[in-house]
């Protein structure tokens, strides 16, 4: 949907979002116009346990974009760049432990996928791919 806002050309603009408002509603993501309480379709359904596995992100229920707009991950991202800056304690005053656990699940998440991406190389390279 984003996307769509930025891109200058009407028609492609009015692509994306045709496009972005089906994905929203396929995904029952909390922030479409529109959302079915029926259960999510099997591709979905796939695709999270794809996530879990690569991210360790359990329990998703809707799109796994939808959490990416709340504003607690937004400030434990923030906080994470702080934090490797050195500059946490000038920022919030303190590291509480929310804010400390917010860090790690962002570290632990970032750590999963990098992982990841080392074992679908090695095994690229293994292929000779």
């Amino acid at each position: 949907m984003r996307k769509a806002e930025r891109e200058p050309d009407p028609q492609v603009a009015a692509t994306l979002r045709t496009s972005g408002l089906a994905h929203q509603a396929m995904w029952r993501c909390p922030h479409a116009e529109a959302r079915s309480r029926e259960p999510l379709p099997a591709p979905c359904v796939e695709g999270l346990a794809r996530i879990k596995t690569v991210t360790g992100a359990g329990g998703l229920t809707s799109c796994p974009h939808a959490a990416l707009r709340e504003r607690w991950v937004h400030s434990a991202v923030q906080a994470r760049k702080w934090r490797e800056a050195g500059h946490v304690c000038d920022r919030y005053g303190r590291l509480t432990m929310v804010l400390a656990q917010a860090i790690e699940a962002v570290d632990e998440g970032i750590a999963a996928r990098d992982a990841d991406d080392n074992e679908r190389r090695r095994k690229a390279a293994k292929r000779g791919g």
